[in-house]
C-alpha cells in the first residue's frame, strides 16, 4: 500500500469517533487513479466489521476476528461511505499509488488572543506535514508572552513571528501569503487563530490536494466547522454564493447544524452530500496548493468579512477546484457565539458582498434580497442592523475610490461611528409575555406598529439569546430582551425611527438599483489592481525584498 490516505486511531477522546472514521469514499474516488482502495484493521483478539452505505441503505460488507492484521480490498465507486465497527486499534484506508506530497506552510492572523494564538501555533507545530508556522501578530506583544516566546526558542526555524498593525483577517492573511512565497513549493494553510485542527485532518487535505494536482486539476481543500462550544455539531462544510442573491450558504444540505452524536451511522449523514459545486473555502481552515498565491493572487482589502469568499470565486475562475473532506473540520466558536452577524461587524460584511457582487456584476437580485432583509430588520426592531447595513450600501453607492484599497486601518472605526451616533438599546428585563398569535397576525402587529405610539398594554416581550436572535422573533412584538454574555439588552419599539429607516432603505436602495450597471463597471475594474503583490507591499510598508 503506497499511500495512505486516511488513519483513525480511537483514544476515546472524541466525542463522535464515526466523524473521523468514516471513509468518505464519494469524495475520495473523483481523485484516485484506480477505485480499488485497501483497508487494514489492527486489533488483539477483537471483532471487527466492514460496513458500507449507499443511498442511505447500510450492508455489511465483510467481519473477522482481528488478531494482530486485517486487510480487505474495497472499490471506492461501490458505496458513499465506508466505516468500521469494533474495538479495534487502528484504521487505515490506502491505495497502491506513489505520490510525493508538499510540505505546508501555516498562516495564522492574530489580534489580542494570545492564549489562542499559542495553542494554535503549538497544535500546528505537531502536524508532521507542517513545515513552519507563520504567525502575525496584529496586536502587537504576543512575542513578550512567555508561552510563545518558548514555542520559539523551542523551534527557531518553524515559528514565525511579524507584527504589524492591525488591518484586519485581509491585511493579516495577506502580510503571511507574502511570508509563505519564501517557500514555494509548499502548499499554504489559511486559519484563525481560535481555530483548532487535528494533524491527521490536515494530513488527509494535503494528501486529497496533491492527488487532485495529480490529475490535472488544481484545488483548494476547504475543512468543515465544528462547534468549539458543543463539538457533535457541524456547523458548515460545503460552501457557495448563490448567483442571483449573491448571499453565501451551504453547498450541501447543512442549512442547521447537523448533530454527528445523534446520527448511529454515516447513513444518516445524506445532508454532507453536496447538491452543489462549492465555490470557496471558509479560511478558518483553507489550504491552498503550491503556486496558488502567486497565481491567484492576494486577498481583497476588505478587513474583515467576504475576502475568503472572493478569494473562492476568484480561484474558480482561475481553474481551481474547491474541494471539502468529511471527516476534517475545524473546532470554531460559531458566529453566534462570536457576534459577527451583528455589532459593528455587520456593516463590513454587508459592505463587503455588495462590493463584491459588483465586481463581479451580479445582476440586482443581490439589491432586492438586501432591500428584503432590512425590512425584516426594521419590522423586527433591529433597528441598530437596518442603520449599519444602510450605512454600507451608502458607502458602495459612493464608490470604489473612496474606500477600497484605502480604508484597513479605519474600517472599524467607521463601523463603531455609526453605533456611536445611534441611541444605546435599553437595560435588560425579566418580564416575557408569550406569543398568542401567529405568523400573519405578527406581521400585521409589526407593520401597524410603524404608526402606532409606544408599546402596547401589555406589552408584548420576548427573550432570546444573542446567538439566536433573528427577525421573525421580534416580528410584531414591542420588545425583545436579547442575552448576551455582556449582559441584557432591549430592543423597543419606535415608530418614528423604523418609519425613518424604511425612507432611508428605500432611497438608498433605489439609487443603488439606477447606479447599478455603472457600479459593477467601476467594481469590477478597481478590484484587481489591489489583489496584486505590489498594492500589498505598499500597504503594509514592505521593500521590494520583502
Amino acid at each position: 500500500m503506497g499511500l495512505l490516505l486516511q488513519r483513525f486511531r480511537p483514544d476515546g477522546a472524541e466525542p463522535v469517533p464515526l466523524w473521523p472514521a468514516a471513509f468518505p469514499a464519494f469524495v475520495w474516488r473523483e481523485v484516485l487513479r484506480d477505485d480499488r482502495v485497501t483497508v487494514t484493521v489492527r486489533a488483539s483478539g477483537r471483532h471487527a466489521r466492514l460496513r458500507a452505505a449507499e443511498a442511505g441503505r447500510v450492508t455489511d460488507v465483510a467481519s473477522a476476528t482481528v488478531d494482530g492484521e486485517w486487510r480487505y480490498e474495497i472499490s471506492a465507486t461501490e458505496a458513499t461511505w465506508y466505516w468500521v465497527e469494533g474495538d479495534v486499534d487502528d484504521v487505515t484506508w490506502g491505495v497502491d499509488e506513489d505520490l510525493s506530497t508538499p510540505r505546508v506552510t501555516a498562516v495564522v492572523p492574530t489580534f489580542r488572543r494570545p492564549a489562542e494564538a499559542v495553542a494554535q501555533t503549538r497544535a500546528l507545530l505537531a502536524a508532521d506535514v507542517v513545515a513552519r508556522v507563520v504567525v502575525v501578530d496584529q496586536g502587537e506583544g504576543l512575542g513578550d508572552v512567555p508561552a510563545f516566546a518558548d514555542l520559539q526558542s523551542r523551534e527557531p526555524d518553524r515559528v514565525v513571528l511579524l507584527s504589524q498593525h492591525n488591518l484586519g483577517g485581509s491585511g493579516g492573511y495577506a502580510r503571511g501569503m507574502l511570508e509563505s512565497l519564501r517557500w514555494p513549493a509548499d502548499a499554504v494553510f489559511l486559519s484563525d487563530d481560535d481555530a483548532v485542527i487535528e494533524p491527521e485532518s490536515l494530513r488527509r487535505m494535503v494528501v486529497l490536494q496533491a492527488l487532485s494536482a495529480a490529475r490535472g486539476r488544481p484545488c483548494v481543500v476547504g475543512t468543515g466547522m465544528r462547534s468549539a462550544e458543543q463539538p457533535e455539531l457541524l456547523v458548515a462544510l460545503t460552501e457557495r454564493v448563490e448567483p442571483r442573491r449573491f448571499w453565501w450558504g451551504p453547498a450541501d444540505g447543512l442549512a442547521d447544524p447537523l448533530d454527528l452524536a445523534a446520527a448511529t451511522t454515516p447513513a444518516e449523514w445524506h445532508r454532507l452530500l453536496p447538491t452543489r459545486r462549492a465555490d470557496y473555502a471558509g479560511w478558518w481552515g483553507a489550504l491552498l496548493p503550491p503556486g496558488a498565491v502567486t497565481d491567484i493572487g492576494l486577498p481583497a482589502p476588505y478587513f474583515l468579512k467576504w475576502d475568503d469568499a472572493e478569494y473562492g470565486l476568484r480561484a474558480r475562475r482561475r481553474g481551481y477546484d474547491i474541494r471539502t473532506l468529511p471527516g476534517v473540520a475545524v473546532r470554531h466558536p460559531t458566529w453566534a457565539a462570536k457576534g459577527t452577524a451583528a455589532g459593528w461587524h455587520s456593516y463590513l460584511m454587508h459592505r463587503n458582498r455588495l462590493a463584491t457582487a459588483a465586481a463581479y456584476r451580479c445582476g440586482r437580485g443581490v439589491l432586492l434580497d438586501s432591500f428584503v432583509h432590512q425590512v425584516k430588520h426594521v419590522l423586527s426592531l433591529q433597528y441598530a442592523t437596518a442603520d449599519l447595513w444602510n450605512g454600507a450600501a451608502d458607502a458602495v453607492l459612493a464608490g470604489p475610490d473612496t474606500w477600497l484599497g484605502s480604508d484597513l486601518r479605519d474600517a472599524r472605526a467607521t463601523a463603531e461611528a455609526i453605533l456611536d451616533r445611534l441611541p444605546p438599546p435599553g437595560t435588560g428585563s425579566d418580564d416575557a409575555v408569550p406569543r398568542a398569535w401567529g405568523r400573519a397576525v405578527a406581521a400585521a402587529r409589526a407593520v401597524a406598529g410603524l404608526v402606532l405610539p409606544g408599546s402596547t398594554s401589555p406589552a408584548w416581550t420576548t427573550r432570546v439569546s444573542a446567538g439566536e436572535l433573528s427577525w421573525r422573533d421580534g416580528l410584531g412584538a414591542d420588545r425583545v430582551v436579547v442575552d448576551a454574555p455582556g449582559g441584557a439588552a432591549v430592543l423597543e419599539r419606535d415608530p418614528a425611527r423604523a418609519r425613518r429607516l424604511l425612507r432611508d432603505t428605500l432611497v438608498t436602495h433605489a439609487r443603488l438599483a439606477l447606479a447599478w450597471p455603472r457600479l459593477t463597471r467601476r467594481y469590477a475594474h478597481a478590484l484587481p489592481p489591489l489583489l496584486r503583490e505590489d498594492y500589498w507591499r505598499r500597504v503594509l510598508g514592505l521593500d521590494s525584498d520583502g
